[in-house]
């Protein structure tokens, strides 16, 4: 029996059963001179032909040393003939991926050579940038409709590159025009692993039509033989910034809100030490910060090691009339190649006692982090000003920082996490599962920025035919203390924009239960997602369920979860 993969149909496998046979000697057809393969009876054999064509087949039946029966068939393998669409993901083998390459860069479509982490399909594009090859070499494929730019304007590629720091072209163009057209650089982050990378694609003029999708590697540079891999092409909803967030910026009116939406003199910090500082338009607009404007912060070579930025107060923060010690504060290294301290400093008032500080650290490059600052052990004393540094005491070198959003908080308010329930980083729980989902697993992070740069996260697959209800939970050693908190945080990376992130609660017997949704805010990042338990019912809770895409069922789609805490 001679069966071609429904999905592959250069693939066959053969069953081969015949009385009075020992051995079977196979000749699929494809290889001039072909050496007879040889097959137990009750085996199976599996070939992959190398392309369309038609290709006669023959078995031999050996039975006692000599012949004894021959059968053939003629294995027709079709050309792939389907036109290309968005999305793009090269998984499909009736897709005619016909890549049109120039100034000698070839593509093609192969294996994927490091499934896992942010990619596990199982084909991708290859692109080999080679010896000599033109600096603007690259290659493209044409759609079968033109890409609908009216209502969603970001186009997503995923990028595996032996070096980072390139830039990454991508360019659409009009299939009859070449002259119509609009083109994005963005720079590769890492080297030797999947990433994502974002084009906005907002100031595109959409009253033409773009048919063709041009992809540069390390544009600007001539080849050198470097191979470079990509994958799922896909049209998503532009990222727009956020201009409405409070902007509270004196302390007798409640918690501070620092967030420089206002090109007001009285938002800015004010820069010392021979350093640049102004309100500028956010760099990277992410989930992590889509504020549309922050303050910039530039180390000119230089300056003095004790510069730093500094904003006076009309009205004096007071720790010893409220309890709202902590502040966070998001911050963003745009080139710095190394870890970088970032100092919050109050100057009490009156001025007799030395400045107080806490010191964080910024561990990305590139991507917004948020960080959390302390200063509960200072209760007793009053501040007149803030003052932030980065990187205080090191040497000027041109670095470009930026930061956003001071917000003054008590504790766990607002979504800071105060009580930490689970973070993996050491012996994982018993999870369970259901809805036909396989065991989730504890893994080294795929994505360490942003808001997680933790060492290992939960990765939970939603399987293809799951039930849209799949999910998985643990339980605590302890209820879960709702007593102090109110609320429930944890980091999620999903690959879908506005999925359902379902959160649920159990006690030990399931027979009390409450649960909340949450939507998704940002694809392929990590975010943390707070969830609102002050309406659950009193009960001793030590069950958290997770379900990931809520009400779909499975796809096949990989999503990542962390450190669930408690806060206010």
């Amino acid at each position: 029996m001679v069966i071609q993969d429904p999905v592959n149909p250069s693939m066959v496998t053969i069953t081969m059963n015949a009385d009075n046979t020992t051995l079977f000697h196979v000749l699929f057809g494809d290889v001039l001179d072909e050496e007879p393969a040889s097959i137990m009876v009750g085996s199976t054999a599996e070939h992959l032909y190398p392309g369309p064509g038609e290709y006669e087949l023959k078995v031999t039946a050996i039975g006692a040393g000599v012949a004894t029966a021959e059968y053939s068939t003629t294995v027709i393998i079709s050309d792939a003939t389907d036109p290309v669409v968005l999305p793009i993901d090269f998984e499909s083998f009736t897709i005619n991926y016909a890549f049109g390459d120039f100034g000698n860069a070839f593509s093609t479509v192969v294996e994927n050579p490091v499934s896992g982490g942010l990619n596990e399909s199982s084909l991708v594009g290859q692109m080999t940038k080679t010896e000599g090859a033109e600096s603007w070499a690259g290659g493209l494929l044409q759609l079968m409709d033109p890409i609908n730019f009216s209502a969603n304007k970001l186009l997503k590629l995923k990028v595996y590159s032996p070096k980072s720091d390139i830039v990454v072209k991508m360019k659409v163009e009009n299939a009859d025009q070449p002259e119509i057209s609009h083109e994005i650089d963005v720079q590769t982050a890492s080297m030797n692993e999947w990433e994502v990378l974002e084009y906005d694609f907002s100031d595109i003029d959409i009253n033409n039509e773009y048919h063709k999708v041009v992809l540069f590697f390390d544009f600007a540079n001539s080849g050198d033989g470097s191979v470079y891999y990509f994958d799922d092409i896909a049209l998503s909803s532009a990222i727009v910034c956020d201009s409405e967030v409070s902007e509270n910026i004196d302390p007798s009116n409640g918690p501070i809100e620092w967030t420089f939406l206002s090109t007001d003199v009285t938002h800015a910090f004010e820069p010392f030490g021979n350093i640049s500082s102004s309100i500028v338009a956010n760099p990277v607009i992410d989930g992590i910060n889509s504020s549309c404007s922050v303050q910039s912060y530039v180390k000119n070579a230089g300056c003095e090691v004790w510069s730093g930025v500094g904003k006076g107060l009309v009205n004096s923060i007071d720790f010893t009339i409220t309890d709202k010690y902590v502040f966070t504060m998001k911050a963003l290294a745009m080139d710095h190649p190394t870890e970088v301290t970032l100092r919050l400093e109050f100057e009490p008032f009156p001025d007799v006692d030395p400045a107080v500080d806490v010191v964080q650290t910024l561990s990305s490059v590139g991507q917004w982090e948020e960080l959390v600052f302390d200063f509960s052990a200072h209760a007793d004393k009053t501040f007149k000003s803030v003052i932030v540094y980065f990187d205080r005491n090191m040497p000027c070198d041109d670095a470009n920082y930026y930061f956003d959003e001071i917000i003054q908080h008590d504790g766990a308010s607002s979504g800071v996490a105060s009580e930490l329930i689970e973070g993996f980083e050491s012996e994982a729980p018993n999870f369970n599962v259901f809805g036909n989902i396989p065991d989730v697993v504890v893994i080294p992070n795929p994505d360490p920025s942003g808001g997680n740069t933790s060492t290992q996260v939960v990765q939970f697959t939603k399987t293809g035919g799951a039930e849209s209800w799949a999910g998985s939970f643990f339980e605590t050693a302890t209820p879960l203390n709702f007593v102090d908190y109110s609320k429930i945080a944890v980091k999620t990376w999903s690959p879908k924009q506005g999925a359902v992130v379902k959160i649920k609660i159990e006690n030990i017997d399931a027979s009390i239960t409450h649960e909340v949704d949450m939507n998704v805010g940002m694809a392929n990042t990590w975010e943390e997602i707070v969830y609102d338990f002050s309406a659950a019912p009193a009960a001793d809770y030590i069950r958290l369920v997770i379900f990931f895409d809520f009400g779909n069922a499975g796809d096949d789609s990989v999503y990542y979860y962390d450190e669930f805490s408690l806060a206010q």
